[in-house]
């Protein structure tokens, strides 16, 4: 390993990495030679020296994900979601970033990005993916396998709360009752946007469940309707799917992901009454879908946000997505003082943990039932 002066008047490093491949490198300045030569002797001496590369995170986003679906271990909707990830977010503003140069404001300030188009949530969920290509960069190649990884740690975006069953609800996240009726009169009883907001509303549906909501899963001839959530409708390869979409994709109905979810919710006499104005005109298909499309396909998931957008609009109350008229339902019930067990059982819960985590600050005010007890038994000891 030499530092050499060319005829050119620039300075060359010329030295053979761990596994004995030759390398060159040319610098302006004797002194941006020696700072390379001194470096990369302690590298190759400790065996992790990397050869600089001009590969992009596009290419190494593309690598990992190609790993990923190779291995045959993931479930499609996991794939689908990093292939999202990589296409809507991490290409646009971070693809033609060489890896090699990547810094963790390079993420940081991409990860803002997100959060201004989407929400910090989901902003924190493409970091995770990030993270996980820099990682297999630094196992494979072209980084350092003992360096930083950038993407690691760059900071995350706090988060108030989060849009799914696992981060704590707060009171301007959901509606009051006054807003969820206003909602429900924005529409036309016996149409799709009223049942959609009932089911979320009165029952505490996921979407998958309200979009893969079917007839028989409710007799409207009962004496006490039950909404019954036997099926859920799941993104899925498009070759054998019940109804395929546009490229591999599609979607199936498939059973409940756990026994607790597939559940009955007691139906409201006013989703009864829309559903038998809904079930005249519905169109009849095999698959008996409730929320169907002119065709009788299950709604698309943006489509159906679209139409409780409407409703907002003209109701004049705040945009919430559909999975926050879950939120909505269990907040009001637990407000109202149903038990936080029986609150859980409705939503599907695995553990009524999650509920109590969830709804924390619609169920804390129940605490002060612990000092009205300890004061009631100490003030009768005094007696």
């Amino acid at each position: 390993m030499a530092v050499k002066r060319t005829s050119t008047g620039r300075y060359e490093v010329d030295f053979r990495d761990q596994n004995r491949k030759r390398i060159r490198k040319n610098f302006d300045t004797k002194k941006a030679a020696k700072e390379f030569y001194e470096n990369s002797r302690v590298q190759v001496r400790q065996g992790h020296f990397i050869h600089e590369s001009k590969d992009t995170i596009e290419e190494l986003a593309q690598q990992w994900l190609d790993r990923k679906k190779a291995t045959g271990g993931y479930r499609f909707k996991t794939l689908q979601n990093w292939e999202i990830h990589i296409e809507r977010y991490i290409k646009p503003d971070l693809g033609d970033v060489p890896i090699q140069r990547a810094t963790i404001k390079h993420c940081e300030d991409a990860s803002l990005k997100w959060a201004a188009r989407t929400s910090g949530y989901t902003a924190n969920i493409v970091l995770r993916t990030l993270t996980s290509i820099f990682s297999l960069a630094q196992r494979y190649g072209p980084l350092e396998q003992n360096g930083t990884n950038v993407a690691a740690q760059a900071e995350r975006i706090k988060l108030s709360t989060e849009d799914d069953d696992d981060g704590e609800i707060l009171p301007e996240d959901v509606y009051t009752e006054e807003d969820l009726g206003k909602l429900v009169n924005a529409t036309q009883p016996g149409t799709l946007d009223r049942l959609m907001i009932q089911l979320g509303g009165f029952c505490g549906l996921r979407i998958g469940e309200i979009l893969g909501f079917t007839w028989p899963a409710i007799d409207l001839k009962a004496a006490e309707p039950e909404v019954r959530v036997i099926k859920n409708l799941v993104s899925s390869p498009k070759e054998g799917a019940d109804f395929p979409g546009y490229g591999d994709t599609g979607r199936s109905l498939k059973d409940p992901k756990s026994k607790k979810s597939r559940r009955g919710v007691p139906a409201p006499r006013e989703l009864v009454h829309d559903l038998r104005l809904w079930k005249l005109q519905c169109p009849q298909t095999p698959h008996q879908i409730v929320i169907a499309t002119v065709d009788g396909k299950p709604l698309q998931t943006g489509a159906a946000q679209d139409m409780l957008d409407a409703a907002c609009v003209k109701a004049e109350v705040p945009r919430r997505t559909l999975h926050r008229l879950r939120h909505t339902f269990a907040s009001l019930l637990l407000q109202r003082g149903e038990a936080l067990i029986d609150v859980s059982r409705l939503l599907g819960h695995r553990d009524v943990g999650i509920t109590a985590k969830v709804y924390a600050h619609f169920i804390e005010h129940k605490m002060t039932a612990v000092q009205d007890l300890a004061s009631s038994v100490l003030g009768h000891a005094k007696k």
